[in-house]
């Protein structure tokens, strides 16, 4: 089994192969928030994102 340290490390190179040209926006916000439920053994979480109208959206998993 993966340590925690080993299962984060793996998160931030998936998250770095999806940056590509054509990439799903919706698949690349679900990752860390699928990772970070997981990790934190929680049932939910999201993400809060602002856009450059400082108009915050949220995403959740």
């Amino acid at each position: 089994m993966k340590t925690r340290d080993q299962r984060i490390r793996d998160t931030f190179i998936l998250l770095a192969d999806t940056l590509v040209d054509r990439f799903d926006v919706i698949d690349f916000l679900d990752l860390p928030a699928r990772r970070c439920a997981e990790l934190t053994e929680v049932d939910a979480c999201g993400l809060l994102l602002a856009d450059h109208h400082d108009t915050l959206t949220t995403t959740t998993r």
